[in-house]
């Protein structure tokens, strides 16, 4: 509910303006002078408008603007005056009051000063919330947003990029872990020097640490060169460890040890290497759950998450999904050569309500078959969406209904599809294609490897 600060000696004054606001639907606090109403504003910094006179006992109407104007993001003023003080009315206006009107006046003219005067604050706040967005868009370019989530994410990427301490970002697949990670180095004094990443989802046990640390030639069998690891390669830049939780104790309990004191050896070498590495771990999976199930290392929690930044879902950031959405159109239509392109309002519709359980990633994909799909400028529902999606997804509900249970099942194992065919075919690449070597990597027997091939219908060809 707004709230206007009503500041007037005459109680009959006061009494008609409070009666004409709380018929607006809107709160009146009523003062009698305008120090007490100043006070109160600098304590609890609450009016959303305020109407005064301008001959009050002690301060008066223009020492009252004065120092209202002080403070950052003041509310507007309107100023009551009689008509002999017209020409201290005017004067009030160049000091900054929105409007002034004079005894005795009409209460329509006071409601529409009080809806003209709300109007504009709004759009001022707007346009403060747009260019602050702008300052951090140009800063960080890789992240666009408006909403207030992400406003408070970017205040502390600005605050602790140049801080030399571990970072833990968590947050839902899809969300824009690596993104925020890389806005925190490019922030940061390291931003010259290498953002190197690693995925440990993919690569488990001697692979991962091989491709952490390097290894000399003949370490093992098929080393035929020596090799530089991540370490080495991100040597006075950033270290982003990707889905960390995935991570096998063995390697956790080495990496623990480089971030005590910098130093380690390739496999299969002798020589101790000292690095100079800040670390970024992300995580979609509860790490202090993962402690307490004896997952992952209390130690090396505590290490990674010195400064830890959640990112909300795509779900909670309902100002930001179609400002993303456009700049996906954007960036597709220059790489798919189709200008143009715009989105239709059942389609904006669609994806401001829309869950997107993927997050930005399934946002991003939906927008690019849309635009290879479509061989018009305006860009329908029906590019985005099947009509089966719009009973599941929530469409036309909105936020504030819930998926319901069997719409969340079919999700969630919709997403434990994907990234096990995924896991299944990088796993295949990294084993040349070698099925015995693959399903001791992925913890599967032989058979088991073949029945999830048949099943997703996975195929390997060298």
């Amino acid at each position: 509910m707004k709230k206007v600060y009503i500041i007037d000696d005459e109680e009959s004054i006061r009494s008609a303006l409070d009666i004409t606001i709380k018929k607006m639907r809107m709160q009146a606090v009523l003062f009698d002078n305008a120090e007490d109403a100043f006070l109160e504003y600098e304590n609890q910094n609450d009016a959303d408008l305020i109407i005064t006179d301008l001959v009050l006992p002690g301060w008066d109407g223009m020492k009252l603007i004065s120092k209202m104007k002080s403070i950052y993001n003041s509310p507007p003023i309107i100023v009551i005056t009689s008509y002999g003080t017209i020409p201290k009315a005017v004067s009030a206006i160049k000091m900054g009051a929105f409007d002034f009107i004079t005894k005795p006046f009409e209460i329509e003219r006071i409601r529409t000063s009080i809806g003209n005067a709300l109007k504009l604050r709004k759009i001022e706040g707007e346009n403060k919330r747009l260019k602050a967005a702008l300052e951090i868009f140009q800063t960080h370019p890789e992240i666009l947003y408006r909403s207030k989530a992400m406003q408070n994410i970017i205040d502390t990427v600005n605050k602790i990029s140049c801080a030399e301490v571990p970072v833990l970002i968590s947050g839902e697949t899809g969300t824009g872990k690596e993104l925020l990670a890389k806005a925190i180095h490019n922030k940061s004094n390291r931003s010259s020097n290498p953002f190197i990443a690693v995925n440990c989802s993919v690569l488990s046990g001697s692979l991962l640490l091989s491709e952490l640390f390097g290894h000399e030639k003949g370490a093992f069998t098929g080393a035929e060169n020596a090799r530089i690891g991540r370490f080495e390669l991100a040597d006075k830049g950033t270290l982003f460890f990707d889905e960390i939780g995935d991570m096998e104790l063995d390697v956790q309990s080495k990496i623990l040890r480089v971030l005590e004191n910098g130093c380690f050896m390739r496999l299969g070498g002798e020589r101790l290497i000292k690095v100079n590495v800040r670390v970024i771990s992300a995580t979609n999976r509860d790490l202090k759950r993962l402690v307490v199930e004896g997952i992952f290392r209390e130690d090396l929690y505590h290490r990674l998450k010195v400064i830890e930044i959640k990112l909300p879902p795509l779900s909670e950031r309902e100002e930001d999904s179609l400002l993303i959405a456009k700049e996906f159109i954007k960036e597709f239509s220059i790489k798919y050569d189709k200008k143009g392109l715009y989105l239709s309002r059942e389609a904006e519709k669609a994806i401001k309500s829309y869950i997107f359980t993927g997050n930005i990633r399934e946002l991003k994909n939906r927008i690019e078959r849309a635009v290879l799909l479509t061989d018009k400028p305006l860009i329908e529902r029906n590019f985005l969406f099947e009509s089966d999606e719009c009973d599941r997804g929530s469409i036309d509900s909105g936020y504030n209904e819930s998926i319901n249970e069997q719409n969340l099942r079919y999700a969630v194992k919709a997403l434990k599809a994907d990234f096990e065919i995924q896991r299944i075919r990088n796993a295949l690449k990294i084993c040349r294609g070698n099925r015995t070597e693959t399903a001791k990597y992925l913890g599967l027997s032989r058979k088991g490897l073949r029945e999830k091939m048949i099943k997703y219908n996975i195929t390997w060809q060298k």
